[in-house]
């Protein structure tokens, strides 16, 4: 062996040591990085599913909000996923709001759905203590009644957005003027929002189901409010 051969041979195989653990340390490496895409992948997948699920009536209202902010009219219909959307928009000025209403309003609401004057005394109790419903369906949290068999009516008929003590008269839904119908409903008119609806869709077999509530102001960004 020259003397050459003699210094460089030890750093040979310090290199090949080096390689074999760079090999090691890859394959470990490798390992662990597919575990993660492998484990990444099905997280992505329960998202993925769990969004399809949740998403839709958000991408709608989305959709809707636009619609509405460019085009103008009440209604929208389309075809998605070879079936027709009808979208109805309600402006929240013609519900009756259970944070600001007028007693009379509220308490006509609550006997039409079945919430009793125990009940009533005890969210005016509450209301009266400078509280806010955050959601309609907290109505009958508040009042103490288990039987929520007319939730599709208050959700309908009702809100927590408007801010008017009144209802504006020209956009109050047409099944909610039978139970207003007892009283001078003349006496209770408020403007409209002009900016604030309540967004349904409208099914193939005409059943509504509300999406939630959208706002959009003359200028800023459009806002959900709530998604049902």
């Amino acid at each position: 062996m020259t003397k050459i051969d003699s210094i460089f041979q030890p750093k040979k195989g310090f290199a090949l040591i080096a390689v074999l653990l760079a090999l090691a340390t890859l394959t470990v490496l490798f390992a662990v990085t597919s575990s993660h895409v492998v484990s990444s992948r099905a997280e992505l997948r329960t998202d993925q599913i769990l969004l399809a699920r949740s998403s839709n009536a958000a991408d709608l209202l989305r959709l809707a909000a636009h619609w509405k902010r460019d085009i103008g009219p009440d209604s929208l219909e389309f075809h998605a996923a070879q079936a027709g959307v009808r979208i109805r928009f309600q402006d929240v000025g013609g519900l009756v709001d259970l944070n600001t209403g007028r007693p009379e309003l509220i308490d006509e609401i609550a006997e039409t759905i079945g919430i009793d004057r125990d009940g009533l005394a005890n969210f005016r109790e509450w209301r009266r203590n400078a509280n806010r419903l955050q959601r309609v369906e907290d109505f009958y949290r508040i009042s103490g009644f288990s039987d929520a068999s007319g939730q599709e009516d208050l959700r309908r008929w009702a809100t927590v957005h408007s801010g008017r003590p009144g209802i504006a008269l020209d956009h109050v839904p047409s099944d909610l003027k039978t139970p207003l119908s007892v009283l001078d409903i003349e006496e209770f008119d408020s403007p409209a929002t002009g900016a604030t609806f309540l967004v349904e869709n409208v099914n193939d077999e005409n059943r509504r189901i509300i999406l939630g509530v959208i706002h959009i102001p003359a200028s800023g960004p459009i806002r959900i409010l709530r998604v049902n």
